[in-house]
């Protein structure tokens, strides 16, 4: 028997028994998730200027554009200008100018809902399941890049695109723990119900053909009905809480190549970029105490490098975050979830590179170790990792980091330290 289909928000109202709009939502958190707006900064940088024409560092902010809106959206250019006045400004002009051109390129080849004329997007595919789709070799290296990492079933998922878009409302739900799929089983159950689509290896596939620079999105006919069953309209493909790392890589690559080097790149999802020249700086991170959250530890942020910061809890960011209580143990949900799961063994997890183009990789790795089903696991697989380092805040109410490769003046001491 087919479901009803009223288990989409925005659509008419639900039927008694049915499924709500708001139990809808809750299908997202069982897949790795896309990040939300955060006014956290993960990066300490010595001089900070407001934006004026005074040397130092300021923010670069491009032109808008109404056709683009939001092109520039969760990524912020900090950039370090010198000279007199005038020569500040005429910088300033040339470097926004080139940032502005590759936050473009990037925000169209990254869609994964609208196409363009002039690019072909992650959306392009998805609106063409079935049929060979030309793409950019840079945009076909990426897809094939986070298909591995799918495959290797750490917690991230390329195909969850409409999961992706529902989470953007659970997380803002002004009552979340009341939908919350602990305290609703018909909600579990039909998660349970996703959770076996995505462990199916045939679910979902991307075909490539590398000569011919194509793609193409399978869907079995099983999955594909349960899709249209309950409404689903988003997109398939999304690059998820790894399209900023990508993005960030190619940006960083194109200012380097122009000369402007001087710079931090950061995401609101847990980003920084140092660029070869930039300045010395830190990179923050965060464990939680009580009901609000104090730096516990800093990495070096030696340039070039990168690094990706990822927690299950809030700093001074409201949204994308709440708690439940399970016979007298808090349950974290948060916005980086893969899974419900009523334990979470991580509390949070920072990844370093010193290699650009392993930003990826290191996001990706600390979205494994955040994850892990056990603590056990956690240190396992970040034990596992080469060409980076992290640091890792086991939820077990000990005031301890576990740390790959740092020595131990990157670190400060406000917890024990203990090494992988």
């Amino acid at each position: 028997m087919k479901k009803e289909k009223n288990a989409v928000a925005g659509k008419k109202e639900p039927r008694e028994g049915k499924l709500s709009s708001n139990k809808k939502i809750l299908i997202l958190l069982i897949c790795f998730v896309a990040a939300f707006t955060v006014s956290v900064v993960f990066i300490l940088i010595g001089v900070f200027n407001s934006d004026n024409t005074d040397e130092g560092y300021l923010t670069v902010t491009p032109e808008r554009d109404e056709n683009l809106p939001f092109y520039d959206s969760g990524v912020t250019l900090t950039y370090y200008f010198t000279g007199a006045p005038a020569e500040i400004k005429a910088q300033k002009s040339l470097v926004a100018s080139a940032y502005e051109a590759v936050m473009k390129k990037t925000f169209k080849m990254f869609d994964q809902k609208n196409t363009y004329e002039d690019t072909a997007s992650i959306g392009l595919i998805s609106q063409n399941p079935g049929r060979d789709v030309e793409i950019s070799m840079t945009l076909l290296e990426i897809l094939m890049d986070a298909n591995e990492k799918t495959k290797l079933k750490t917690g991230y998922n390329l195909f969850s695109g409409a999961l992706n878009d529902q989470i953007r409302s659970i997380v803002s739900n002004s009552s979340p723990q009341e939908v919350d799929p602990l305290n609703d089983k018909e909600c579990a159950q039909l998660l349970e119900k996703l959770r076996e689509f995505y462990a199916k290896d045939d679910s979902c596939a991307l075909y490539f053909n590398e000569a011919k620079r194509t793609v193409r999105l399978e869907l079995s006919k099983e999955f594909s009905d349960f899709l249209k069953d309950y409404e689903f309209d988003s997109p398939t493909l999304d690059l998820g809480i790894l399209k900023n790392a990508y993005r960030l890589k190619i940006v960083a690559e194109e200012l380097q190549d122009k000369g402007y080097d001087n710079a931090y790149l950061s995401s609101d999802d847990g980003l920084t970029v140092t660029l070869k020249n930039a300045k010395e700086a830190d990179y923050c991170f965060y464990s939680p105490a009580g009901d609000t959250a104090d730096m516990s530890a800093i990495k070096r942020a030696d340039a070039p490098s990168a690094c990706a910061f990822l927690r299950i809890f809030s700093l001074n960011d409201a949204i994308g975050f709440y708690t439940l209580t399970m016979d007298g143990k808090t349950v974290y949900r948060h916005k980086f979830m893969t899974d419900f799961s009523n334990d979470s063994p991580v509390l949070s997890v920072l990844c370093r590179t010193k290699d650009l183009k392993k930003l990826p990789d290191c996001m990706f790795q600390a979205l494994s170790v955040l994850s892990a089903k056990t603590a056990e696991e956690a240190l396992a697989r970040a034990g596992s990792f080469e060409n980076a380092d992290l640091l890792i805040d086991l939820n077990d109410g000990k005031k301890e980091i576990f740390y790959t490769d740092l020595t131990e003046t990157e670190m400060l001491d406000a917890y024990t330290k203990t090494k992988i």
